[in-house]
């Protein structure tokens, strides 16, 4: 038995009081969305969320699908304070219903830094979130990266769904490629049993309350790579849940072209009367390439 006063056992018991009320309303979850970093891999000068994607940045994409697929009330941006102006100008491209709901924050100097800080300000702007009810969808937040524009609907579903049920749930894909260990040369030293292994995705969804907590209680680690790593090192469950090959995250040049093609944007600099003609062959050499077809 969960002791009664983790986040996990408070799921339990709110989804116990759910199933006994069913028509109990539930208000729409928060999210945070990381875009504090530069992108050194990225190789731009600019950081890749603030590159075009059609008319606007990816941010803008990232924040448009998200509020899309989620229904999420509003938004926390933890931004690099340098590139204040480029996240307020991919804000102001939103539609101005979901611009209004997107707040901005400047993250740390690292990515766990960045997401607690923006933790913090969702708590000091809805107090009400960190409720106790930890599997209330109001009280769920949704943290996802920047560089990952193409959520769907029915993966934000899944992720809420088992994260009312769980108290934290990610989404997930197995490994198709075979994996190899190397030693101190660099040579081949053993083949990785990949049948229990699995990429990990954003958005990871999680109690807000759950998640402040355990960024607050393991400030000091600089291991952590992503959020989901809090709750392991605590012993807290995660439900993990099928994932999408179309959420990928934009890391490098050739990334941004799969994604404009996914999205059907037209690459920067494009002209208008060249757009039409290209946008399907993009697109289904885009569906060929993640599908591993030839």
């Amino acid at each position: 038995m969960l002791p009664p006063d983790t986040p996990q056992a408070q799921t339990q018991a709110q989804t116990q009081a759910q199933a006994q009320s069913p028509a109990a309303p539930r208000q729409a979850p928060l999210a945070l969305v990381v875009a504090a970093g530069q992108g050194q891999r990225f190789g731009s000068q600019l950081p890749k969320q603030y590159h075009a994607l059609g008319k606007a940045p990816v941010l803008t994409l990232t924040l448009t699908r998200l509020f899309a697929a989620s229904a999420c009330r509003a938004a926390m941006v933890v931004i690099h304070p340098d590139y204040r102006a480029q996240a307020e100008a991919a804000i102001a491209a939103l539609e101005p219903g979901v611009g209004a709901c997107c707040h901005l924050t400047n993250g740390g100097a690292s990515r766990q830094e960045s997401v607690r800080l923006g933790l913090e300000a969702l708590a000091d702007v809805f107090p009400a979130a960190c409720s106790k009810a930890a599997g209330e969808a109001a009280n769920l937040v949704l943290i996802h990266d920047a560089a990952r524009p193409l959520l769907s609907p029915e993966t934000a579903q899944r992720l809420l769904d088992a994260a009312g049920r769980v108290g934290a749930s990610v989404p997930v894909l197995p490994v198709a490629d075979t994996l190899k260990r190397l030693d101190a040369d660099q040579h081949i030293a053993a083949t990785v049993d990949r049948s229990k292994l699995m990429r990990v995705q954003t958005p990871q969804v999680f109690a807000l309350a759950g998640i402040l907590d355990a960024h607050r209680r393991l400030a000091e680690r600089q291991d952590l790579t992503d959020d989901a790593s809090l709750y392991e090192a605590l012993g807290w469950p995660v439900a993990g849940v099928e994932g999408d090959e179309c959420l990928l995250k934009i890391t490098s040049q050739s990334d941004l072209e799969l994604v404009r093609a996914l999205a059907g944007a037209p690459p920067e600099g494009t002209s208008r009367g060249t757009r039409q003609g290209k946008r399907q062959g993009k697109r289904q050499g885009a569906a060929q390439a993640l599908s591993g077809g030839d």
